[in-house]
């Protein structure tokens, strides 16, 4: 039996070394080592058989991904129990975000929906599932309503709620995501020698990388303070950013709009 070293047998393949290796750890490929005990050596035979029948195809993703408070179907993700679509269409980004960190039942008053029920393999393989309305985030119950906010106090965001009355629904007063002035100042200063066409994306490594090192609670894993770092950082990262237009709220989506577009909101809904 012929035997040739790893840098043959992946010339041979087509291959980089680190994929030939890969293929042994699969059990696709069989090896040795040589009589120094260092080099890895493999049958020609089987490499040549291997080159013949192609490349192995992995194995399928399977369809849903779940973990304790989320589900990762095909076509939508769910956050303990409730469609993430259905939420984006009525409720705000902080009061989803604080229900997916927290899981905290005021933030969905109607009872029967505190927590939500998870969903099913109909729910998340079917990607022409109609069930799931405009307004109903929880897609095996009836629909629920949206009140209209007013503009809440300073200091204040109105986030929609879902709920069946008056007393169940209408809007939650939530406080505003800021990031503490220093940081946020020394974040918008290491900017200043970026060009002036960088990518948002770019200029959001510098600012992630700013916030983190003045982070006080960095090494404390404890949901409250992941969640108070997570409102910190995500405040840092929109603020910081340049700003194109004025905000026309204090919201985290009207104030990153600011910073995308040199539009308006109120321009545009008009």
């Amino acid at each position: 039996m012929e035997w040739i070293d790893a840098a043959t047998a992946a010339e041979r393949l087509g291959v980089k070394p680190a994929t030939l290796y890969a293929y042994v750890s699969r059990g696709v490929l069989q090896r040795r080592h040589g009589d120094d005990g260092r080099r890895s050596l493999f049958s020609a035979e089987e490499i040549e058989r291997l080159a013949r029948r192609g490349r192995p195809r992995s194995q399928p993703p399977e369809l849903v991904i779940e973990s304790g408070i989320t589900a990762l179907g095909v076509d939508r993700p769910y956050y303990r129990g409730l469609d993430v679509l259905g939420l984006a269409r009525v409720a705000g980004f902080e009061t989803v975000a604080e229900w997916l960190w927290t899981g905290d039942p005021a933030l969905w008053p109607d009872p029967r929906h505190s927590i939500g029920p998870r969903p099913s393999a109909e729910d998340t393989r079917d990607p022409g599932d109609t069930r799931v309305t405009e307004l109903d985030p929880h897609p095996s119950e009836d629909a629920r309503t949206v009140r209209p906010c007013t503009r809440p106090p300073a200091g204040d965001v109105a986030t929609p709620v879902l709920g069946d009355d008056a007393a169940g629904g209408g809007s939650r007063r939530v406080a505003v995501w800021r990031c503490e002035p220093g940081a946020l100042r020394a974040a918008m200063t290491a900017q200043r020698g970026l060009p002036g066409d960088l990518l948002p994306l770019d200029r959001l490594q510098v600012i992630t990388t700013v916030l983190g090192a003045s982070d006080s609670l960095r090494y404390q894993l404890n949901p409250a303070s992941v969640a108070a770092t997570g409102r910190r950082l995500i405040a840092g990262l929109v603020d910081a950013l340049p700003q194109l237009s004025e905000p026309q709220g204090e919201s985290i989506a009207e104030r990153l709009w600011s910073r995308l577009s040199p539009l308006s909101l109120i321009y545009l809904r008009r």
